[in-house]
């Protein structure tokens, strides 16, 4: 059993009652993880699942001539893998950390079985994974419409925000990768936005300097995915 028994890091075991979250604890294992981990590729099987308690997961679809783009994003809200092992198919896309963080690993079979046994950790899968159809909705109507400057300070931002920090590992090729832009194009507006020191850029890192700038200039995707997911994981009343 974990020494942390609350788990409340986790959006979706924070959701849940005590009794709930002392049920499952015991079945989880903490796990550091670190930026460029592969977690899955499309058409393996799920062996493990993943609560994320800090971090990015993201969630990329593979295209025949090689090309990578990012379909989701999985934080600190819900679990990687709940999809695929619910369903008993294997998976379609590839899983990769963009954001070093920590994880609550837990196997397949104890997975299914509090499924099975706890209905309202059901419910709340239920929920999430509603959540993040949504937010791959979003995505495809941020990535049709909204600029690129706007679609890189959401991301940033949101990946702060799941990492719980504002400087993270990131470099220029996988944030290209993640915006389906050239890593020309990121280059340009990250040394823009670090010349009005809304941003810095290191050896593999990006820091964040100016959070209420950067998030001026984020699209509206960002406060549109933060309410759904408050929807989703309601804040509690003070």
């Amino acid at each position: 059993m974990l020494t942390n028994p609350k788990l409340t890091a986790n959006r979706l075991l924070g959701a849940l009652d005590e009794a709930d979250r002392m049920a499952i604890s015991p079945f989880l294992t903490r796990e550091a993880m670190v930026s460029g981990h592969l977690f899955y590729d499309p058409g393996d099987t799920i062996q493990q699942l993943y609560f994320v308690e800090s971090g990015v997961i993201s969630l990329m679809t593979l295209l025949r001539e090689g090309d990578a783009v990012e379909c989701g994003m999985v934080g600190r809200e819900g679990l990687l893998g709940a999809g695929p092992a619910l369903a008993g198919l294997p998976v379609y896309t590839r899983a990769i950390c963009q954001v070093s963080g920590s994880t609550l690993k837990i196997g397949v079979d104890d997975f299914l079985g509090l499924v099975n046994t706890r209905p309202a950790f059901r419910r709340a899968l239920i929920q999430y994974l509603e959540g993040l159809a949504n937010q791959a909705q979003q995505s495809v109507a941020c990535r049709a419409w909204h600029r690129a400057e706007a679609r890189f300070c959401r991301w940033l931002v949101a990946a702060c925000d799941q990492a719980g920090r504002d400087e993270i590992d990131l470099t220029q090729e996988f944030l290209a990768q993640m915006l389906a832009v050239q890593r020309t194009t990121v280059s340009q507006i990250a040394g823009e936005m670090q010349a009005l020191g809304l941003i810095q850029q290191k050896r593999g890192r990006i820091a964040i300097l100016d959070r209420p700038g950067v998030e001026a200039r984020a699209c509206e995707c960002l406060d549109a995915s933060r309410a759904r997911w408050n929807d989703v994981w309601p804040l509690p009343r003070s």
